[in-house]
Parts: structure tokens; C-alpha cells; sequence
């Protein structure tokens, strides 16, 4: 949807297209990697550094207020400085990062609810015509869904596969959810 209406896209669903690819480029990688039997825990967590950044951006070109704004880039900015002393300090790449997992999952919360408290406050148009509301909701949902698969990912795999790969379609159906809400986030008229 995003490639096919790119030019008629706000800078803000621009920058969701651009997740969307990086993050079938990530699934990709991730998917290749294990069926070659080569731990691909390190492609989530750069992966995790570019949602966050470029979430951060769709949700600051897409809110007015600039308390708001300077709220999500202090935010993003205190995660990438937290993300680099985890990659500093790690031990290699060993297990599943829960630690950053979570730690993105609860940025991303925040950044989603404070973008959305901020446009329930804009009366502007309806709520639902704006694509910054499907797009905060579809965050907030995943973040808050995930967000449990996450902190016990590494349990779970302890547990044996068939646990975790319950939890991960669990994930999956969220994603699904969640693109659908980016899709119709997209399909929204860019707002004046």
C-alpha cells in the first residue's frame, strides 16, 4: 500500500513505508539465517534500534505540539544511547536480548500513548480520519501484546520449541493486526 501511493504519502506514513521494508528485510534475514543454522539474534537487535528511531519519526512529523516533540526525541534519543551500552557491554549474541526487547517494547508504549494523548487533544477532524491514530493503536497493540512473549522468550525456548512457537504465532497474529492498522493508517487523507 505504501509503495504503490508513495507520492501521495505525508512525510510521516513516508517514513512507516520505510520501516515496513526494513522490517521485511529484517524477517528475511532472520528467516535465512536460521534454516542456514547461523544465529540471527543479532539481526533483531539492530533492528530493534531502527523501529524505535524510525517509529520515533512518523510519530514526531506526525504530532503539532513541540512539548510533544522534544517528549519523543528524548525518548528515542535515551533508548539509542542504551541500545549502544548494551552492544558495548554484551558478551556476544548468545541468547535473545529480552533486556533491550522489552526495554524497546516500553519506548515504543510511551511513544505510542503520548502521541495519542496528544491527538485526542487536537480537534482538528475525527480521530479515526487520521493515520496517526491507526499507527499509535497499531503500536500500542503489538508493544503491549509482545511484550510478555518477549520477557519469557528465552523461558519458553528452555520449555522447548512447541511452547515458543505458540507464543511466536501469538506474535504473528498481532503483527498481522497491527499491519492492517498501519495499512489503513495509510489509506487516511494526509491531514492540512
Amino acid at each position: 500500500m505504501g509503495i504503490k501511493n508513495y507520492a501521495k504519502l505525508n512525510r510521516a506514513m513516508r517514513l512507516l513505508t520505510l520501516l515496513s521494508l526494513v522490517a521485511v528485510v529484517n524477517i528475511v534475514l532472520q528467516f535465512l539465517l536460521g534454516r542456514w543454522g547461523i544465529r540471527n539474534h543479532i539481526v533483531s537487535d539492530y533492528y530493534r534500534v531502527l523501529e524505535v528511531s524510525l517509529l520515533c519519526g512518523v510519530f514526531w512529523l506526525s504530532v503539532t505540539q513541540q512539548r510533544v516533540k522534544k517528549v519523543l526525541a528524548i525518548l528515542a534519543m535515551l533508548f539509542v544511547v542504551a541500545w549502544f551500552v548494551d552492544l558495548v557491554l554484551s558478551n556476544g549474541h548468545q541468547r535473545l536480548n529480552n533486556e533491550m526487547a522489552m526495554m524497546s517494547r516500553l519506548v515504543l508504549l510511551v511513544m505510542s500513548l503520548t502521541t495519542l494523548h496528544a491527538e485526542l487533544r487536537n480537534e482538528r477532524t475525527s480521530l479515526t480520519e487520521r493515520s496517526v491514530f491507526w499507527v499509535s493503536t497499531a503500536v500500542a497493540l503489538y508493544t503491549t501484546g509482545t511484550f510478555l512473549v518477549l520477557a519469557f522468550s528465552n523461558y519458553l525456548l528452555a520449555l522447548g520449541r512447541t511452547y515458543f512457537d505458540v507464543a511466536w504465532h501469538i506474535n504473528w497474529s498481532l503483527l498481522i493486526a497491527a499491519n492492517l492498522m498501519y495499512t489503513k493508517g495509510m489509506m487516511c487523507k494526509p491531514q492540512a
